[in-house]
């Protein structure tokens, strides 16, 4: 699946223009507008115009909510958050670790605070997979993480098992 195209030209966009360049469908605009998400446009009926700054809100947005993070959380971020500054809050996706004999352990990734939340606190759960095996996790996590780890931990039990049955035990 394509990306599609950010308008290079930073000019206001028609309803249409932003929903090609986002993806996103009209009633998905009007909503998030009339929800405080996004300013309203400049003008009415065929002649409004969005700001071009509407597609990439909208792309965060839609990061956001992959993420399992509430429409009224993001709100409070597009509220105070200039839309460059933006990035800054998106999840930072896990570094590609391949462990080997001498290889050190990966760095401990650092809790992000939010501007809404004061301290940062995070849980940590911790999952014996078997003896001296265990799976350590920071809680609270997105949807789609959720599922991922559900994934993990089925394939892990479902490995363990065929392991204990080639075994003989």
């Amino acid at each position: 699946m394509t990306k599609p195209q950010i308008p290079k030209p930073l000019q206001p966009l028609t309803l249409e223009a932003l929903c090609d360049a986002t993806g996103e469908n009209r009633r998905t605009v009007r909503f998030y507008i009339l929800n405080g998400l996004l300013t309203p446009p400049v003008g009415a009926g065929p002649a409004s115009r969005y700001p071009a700054e509407h597609v990439e809100r909208l792309r965060f947005i839609r990061q956001m909510q992959a993420d399992g993070m509430q429409l009224s959380k993001i709100r409070a971020i597009l509220e105070t958050t200039p839309v460059d500054a933006l990035p800054q809050f998106l999840p930072v996706p896990p570094p590609v670790y391949q462990p080997t004999l001498s290889a050190p352990m990966p760095p401990e990734p650092m809790a992000v605070s939010r501007p809404d939340e004061g301290l940062a606190r995070s849980q940590w759960e911790r999952i014996m997979l078997e003896p001296g095996v265990e799976l350590h996790l920071r809680r609270p996590l997105g949807v789609a993480a959720n599922r991922r780890v559900q994934r993990l931990l089925d394939f892990a039990q479902k490995l363990n098992s065929d392991l204990n049955y080639k075994s003989g035990r």
